[in-house]
């Protein structure tokens, strides 16, 4: 059983250039993410690999957020009023 931060699946796609690991099913793995930060997911699902054009492989994922390590900071849209 996986604790999940949010309490969500989430799905992305993981691009894997040349020499990296790839990702395996029920495994923990650190990415991030944007709009959240540095996080560690826990993979429940991986999908078919693809080639790209840039020497690159596209891999579907399936996963929890399992930790955050570090959280971008949220940009304040706050304006001085005179």
């Amino acid at each position: 059983m996986t604790i999940s931060i949010d309490g969500k699946m989430h799905r992305t796609f993981l691009y894997i250039k040349f020499g990296q690991d790839f990702p395996r099913k029920y495994s923990n793995r650190k990415l991030y993410i944007s709009g959240v930060g540095d996080v560690l997911v826990y993979i429940t699902d991986v999908g078919v690999p693809q080639w790209t054009e840039k020497m690159t492989v596209k891999i579907k994922i399936w996963y929890y957020i399992t930790q955050i390590y570090r959280e971008e900071p949220k940009k304040n849209k706050l304006t001085l009023v005179k």
